[in-house]
């Protein structure tokens, strides 16, 4: 039986088209570089999300008050720093929440330098970072002791925003004076946060490219029940108080 010129077209169409082999090859390539593409623009995508919030500070931390920063500007106090001139002189960076902390050793906080990464797996440890101190209370000798005598550099800092990590920095400078009554000076020069939650920032990146908060917050108000189980009462007493409130 003849077949008709429509049967004919309508098997052609039907029929397994054999691509040749540098065809195919050429083909999965394509397809190889096109996926790799998309997973390079889903990176890139989700890096853009990270920004860096940066806040310029100028702020002289005063004896027997407390210093507050308020790193995301949420108006609530992240860290607070204290100077005590009560008995021993010591300078300290708190955390206002238990679950804020500081990248240190022991009881003091590290000094760390422009461009360290400040994120998961960081040295964080729990409580008061101690900063500096001179003087002697028995038994704490801190007669010109600490990581930041005569130092400026960047604090590493963790705290958290609606249950998840975030990390940012503090820029500090602290100078000690020996001669006559030891004496301590510190000043804030500013500070960052990074606002991808669990994702690292390096101490001095001021995100450029990006917003920075445009009006210097560095002294938040700190109510009673923002502090940790630690008294202002255990902090004015100088080293004594804060060599208390560690084994608190």
């Amino acid at each position: 039986m003849t077949r008709s010129a429509k049967q004919v077209n309508n098997e052609a169409k039907r029929a397994p088209v054999t691509l040749s082999g540098s065809l195919e090859t050429n083909l999965k390539s394509y397809a190889t570089v096109a996926a790799a593409a998309g997973v390079g623009i889903l990176a890139m995508a989700q890096a853009s999300q990270a920004k860096v919030v940066y806040t310029p500070a100028d702020v002289t931390i005063v004896p027997n008050q407390v210093v507050g920063v308020d790193l995301n500007h949420d108006g609530i106090g992240d860290f607070f720093f204290f100077l005590s001139y009560v008995q021993a002189c010591t300078v300290s960076v708190n955390p206002v929440r238990p679950s804020n902390r500081i990248i240190g050793t022991r009881i003091y906080a590290s000094v760390l330098r422009s461009g360290v990464s400040v994120g998961p797996g960081g040295k964080f440890q729990q409580g008061h970072g101690l900063m500096a101190g001179t003087g002697t209370v028995y038994p704490f000798n801190y007669a010109n002791k600490g990581p930041w005598k005569d130092k400026e550099g960047f604090l590493g800092l963790k705290f958290m925003i609606d249950g998840q990590a975030h990390y940012g920095w503090a820029r500090v400078k602290v100078t000690v004076a020996t001669s006559g009554f030891p004496r301590l000076a510190a000043t804030l020069t500013g500070y960052a946060f990074e606002t991808q939650p669990n994702t690292p920032i390096l101490t001095g990146a001021t995100g450029a490219s990006d917003e920075s908060a445009s009006e210097t917050q560095a002294s938040p108000e700190l109510t009673d029940s923002q502090f940790v189980p630690a008294t202002l009462d255990l902090l004015a007493s100088g080293s004594l108080g804060l060599g208390q409130w560690h084994k608190q």
